[in-house]
């Protein structure tokens, strides 16, 4: 089963000093009549080019008749010019159909659609089907006709005016003297399903949509109940609603219908919603987090002497989406020079450069890539506070020093994204592209802690070091706008900032003569204090009309930290796994 589509068809006629080409998909000429045309539910038969007959003038054609059997016929039968060209839609005969024969709506849909007249001797309709009109079409009477009596009439939203400006307004017309025009009830419908994108609705504003007309003498009668405030079905794009209302015309068989528009929202579809630019906070947070903890390695990990030091690093964060969030992955890698430098009083300083090549993706449209620079500045210093000597006394028999550390870390990163758009939820007419953006982001650590080495006579570990530290991160984005599309959006800067303590204890075991060592880190990390990113969008279209706020698929608040490291010779290596709930 399918669709049955007339396209492309075509009446040459030749003469010795030229040739004529009209489009035409049936000519039945003056013999002929139809007798049927029927569409089952979710098929349709689609006529791109004409018919034209001549013929019959008595037998009724009834769109989609019940047969008596098992099989309904609820399908379309459609009429449009989209596939025509500019050339072609010049010739009038190109976009007019006609019956001869009375025309009547059984069940399903008559659809007329871009810029498409259709013509019969009379039209009327039952119950419970559906005349569906664009803007700019007509369906009309012969002059020689009868009445029009439309129990339901559809205006297609998408046909007010895609390209900016509302086309000229759906016509009903009767054309012979003292015949009727009759419309029960106007509907308004979204064919295409995506029309609420289209620009035009970006402001309130008046739409005038239908013109039905009787013949000379006659009278044209207008639904007595009429739409007002009404909100369509759930969509994407423009939010407001509409009110219909009908106003004498031109003449006195005449009357115009108009619907007004007030706007009062914006929806942005899934691929407009941008989620991964503040996601790309996270990302900087990893990156100084991942920085902090090299910084702690350099230290820490290894019995340096003066002198210089370089590291390769890598990192990598993957954040698992929901039903309202969209997941995201930031990735980094890159490499660190530093200085190391111990004072006679045992207090280290070590500063680094860093430079990383990151991505990001959202695992649907978008991608970032990101040049960054950061540099660390750590210092510690080793106490050996009489209190707090005593206390470790009293309390657990032991004495260890207070090994306190403080650092400060920056990181720039460039950020280039690109989005590229896709039919899904992109009116007609309008080509999707890819759409980018770039922008900086800036982001700052501090971090102070405070530790205490205690030896042991384990087996399996030489010491154990009680710790705390406390950690504050603050990321800031630029703002930004995606010029290179008239699909493009502004993003205003956003922050995250976040601090928190984590508690926790590092074991480790030495081999003779320090040669080697391996250490284990369990760890709590609460965040005590959260602003998470989200920033304020718009199209740049309609930058007052279409606004949303992109939220951040953020991080959990608590999470477990298990690290594990070793150290031989002159190689340090340290992994880490961070687990989150």
């Amino acid at each position: 089963l399918g669709d049955i589509t007339f396209d492309g068809n075509k009446i040459i006629t030749t003469s010795r000093s030229s040739s004529t080409v009209k489009r035409n998909s049936i000519s039945l000429g003056s013999g002929g009549k139809f007798t049927k045309l029927n569409a089952k539910e979710g098929f349709g038969i689609f006529f791109y080019d004409p018919i034209a007959n001549t013929g019959d003038t008595n037998t009724e054609i009834e769109l989609n008749k019940a047969e008596g059997g098992s099989t309904t016929y609820t399908g379309k039968i459609v009429f449009s010019g989209e596939k025509l060209s500019d050339e072609e839609k010049k010739v009038a005969d190109n976009l007019k159909s006609y019956f001869t024969q009375p025309l009547k709506i059984g069940a399903g849909s008559l659809v007329l659609k871009d810029g498409v007249t259709l013509e019969a001797k009379k039209v009327s309709q039952t119950d419970g089907s559906t005349a569906v009109m664009d803007l700019g079409t007509t369906l009309q009477t012969s002059s020689s006709g009868e009445t029009i009596t439309l129990t339901n009439l559809d205006i297609n939203v998408a046909s007010l005016g895609g390209g900016g400006v509302a086309p000229d307004p759906a016509k009903v017309e009767a054309q012979a003297s003292g015949k009727t025009v009759t419309i029960n009830a106007v509907n308004l419908v979204d064919t295409d399903g995506n029309a609420y994108e289209y620009p035009i609705l970006a402001t309130s504003q008046p739409f005038t949509a239908i013109i039905a007309k009787a013949g000379s003498s006659g009278t044209t009668t207008t639904p007595t109940d009429n739409l007002k405030n009404y909100t369509p079905p759930t969509h994407y794009g423009y939010q407001g609603n509409w009110t219909v209302t009908w106003k004498l015309g031109t003449s006195a068989q005449e009357e115009t219908a108009t619907l007004n528009w007030e706007q009062t929202g914006y929806s942005p579809n899934p691929e407009r919603v941008g989620s991964l630019v503040p996601n790309t906070l996270w990302g900087s947070f990893s990156d100084i987090r991942a920085i902090q903890n090299l910084m702690d390695v350099s230290v820490n990990g290894a019995d340096y002497s003066r002198g210089f030091w370089v590291s390769g690093l890598a990192n990598f964060l993957n954040k698992s989406g929901s039903d309202t969030k969209r997941k995201f992955r930031h990735n980094s890698a890159g490499y660190a020079l530093g200085v190391y430098a111990q004072t006679p009083s045992e207090d280290i300083f070590s500063a680094a450069f860093c430079q990383l090549f990151g991505k990001d993706k959202d695992y649907f449209l978008s991608k970032n890539s990101s040049t960054i620079y950061a540099g660390s500045i750590y210092y510690q210093h080793i106490s050996y506070w009489n209190a707090w000597q005593n206390l470790l006394q009293n309390t657990i028999g032991a004495e260890a020093p207070l090994v306190l550390n403080a650092q400060l870390t920056y990181c720039h990163a460039s950020n280039n994204m690109k989005t590229n758009m896709t039919n899904t939820y992109t009116p007609k007419n309008v080509t999707p592209s890819e759409i980018k953006g770039d922008w900086g982001s800036d982001c700052f650590g501090v971090e102070f802690g405070a530790k205490a080495p205690i030896e042991t006579a384990s087996l399996l570990f030489d010491m154990y070091s009680p710790f705390v530290k406390l950690q504050l991160v603050h990321a800031h984005q630029d703002d930004f706008k995606e010029n290179n599309s008239d699909q493009g959006r502004y993003f205003e800067s956003n922050n995250l900032t976040n601090l928190s303590m984590p508690i926790g204890v590092k074991l480790e075991k030495f081999s003779h003569e320090d040669t080697a060592s391996y250490n284990l880190t369990l760890a709590y990390a609460p965040d005590i204090v959260r602003s998470n990113p989200d920033c304020t969008a718009s199209l740049l279209v309609s930058p007052t009309s279409a606004v949303w706020v992109t939220k951040a698929n953020n991080l959990a608040r608590h999470a477990f930290i298990l690290q594990a490291g070793n150290y031989l010779a002159t190689y340090n290596i340290d992994l880490g796994s961070k687990i989150q709930f």
